[in-house]
This record gives structure tokens, C-alpha cells and sequence, in this order.
């Protein structure tokens, strides 16, 4: 017989929510940057690199339009 109850996150106490969400969004930010590496690893691309291929990418498409 289960003992556990299902409860809505809006019932826990905030301290608690806040920790889920963090910890939710903490395993999004590094599975993000994860894939940023390999991709970047696949492009040749350092990260040392990547601030200015940005403004060089904005620049180029607010002269495009």
C-alpha cells in the first residue's frame, strides 16, 4: 500500500520550492553548457572567442536588415 501523498509544489514551503528551482535550473545551465562545448569544440571555436563573434554576428544582422 503506498504511504507517500502526491503534493503541489504551491504547498511547500518557499525555502523549499526555491531549492527545487534552483537545483531544476542548475541542471539546465550545465547540460546548456555542455552542449556549447561540444559544438564549439566542433567548430573550432575558444571561448575566448565567443564574446567577439557575437557583436560580429549582431553587427552583421543590423546591417542586413
Amino acid at each position: 500500500m503506498r504511504t507517500t501523498k502526491i503534493m503541489p509544489l504551491s504547498m511547500l514551503p518557499e525555502s523549499l520550492r526555491e531549492a527545487l528551482r534552483r537545483r531544476l535550473s542548475d541542471g539546465r545551465w550545465r547540460r546548456l553548457r555542455e552542449y556549447g562545448a561540444k559544438q564549439s569544440k566542433q567548430v573550432g571555436v575558444r571561448q575566448s572567442e565567443v564574446e567577439r563573434l557575437i557583436h560580429e554576428y549582431r553587427r552583421e544582422q543590423r546591417g542586413a536588415g
